[in-house]
């Protein structure tokens, strides 16, 4: 009879539907997207002279369930374009944060300070990147920071 059809296809997309659900939280047991937030990822430091060390805030927030283990390195050279248009390329470490890696705990957030203390005067970049893992998992993460300073008279 029709109606039996019709309930005999209803149950075989619930199911269908039961199946995908299933599939799709074998193949993402973690979701770690938006457990871990870093903020700002963009830093802009204006400093008058090379004397003076700029600082801005930078927080990283730990919404899931497990502690994670985190560190901060540079991904690119510190690039300077200083004011006779000379570019220049080094690791020289205009920038860098007080605290470059560490363990937070489950739903826990750390404020730490981004430094920018310039050499020379001109316009500094430099790409960093935060790493993450959840502890006890295989789970892993990064973001990418972009930090810029401009030191003197521009």
């Amino acid at each position: 009879s029709a109606s039996a059809a019709a309930a005999a296809a209803a149950a075989f997309l619930t199911h269908a539907q039961q199946q995908l659900q299933h599939q799709h939280q074998h193949q993402h047991p973690h979701q770690p997207q938006g457990r871990i937030s870093a903020y700002p990822t963009a830093f802009n430091f204006v400093c008058p002279d090379t004397d003076v060390l700029s600082t801005a805030l930078f927080k990283i927030r730990n919404e899931s369930s497990h502690p994670i283990v985190w560190n901060l390195n540079p991904v690119t050279p510190v690039d300077v374009n200083l004011l006779n248009d000379t570019i220049v390329s080094s690791m020289n470490g205009a920038f860098s944060f007080n605290v470059e890696s560490g363990m937070l705990a489950a739903n826990a957030s750390v404020d730490l300070s981004a430094l920018f203390s310039p050499r020379s005067e001109g316009d500094y970049s430099q790409r960093w990147e935060l790493k993450w893992r959840l502890q006890g998992t295989e789970v892993v993460g990064s973001t990418q920071l972009s930090l810029k300073g401009v030191c003197g008279q521009q």
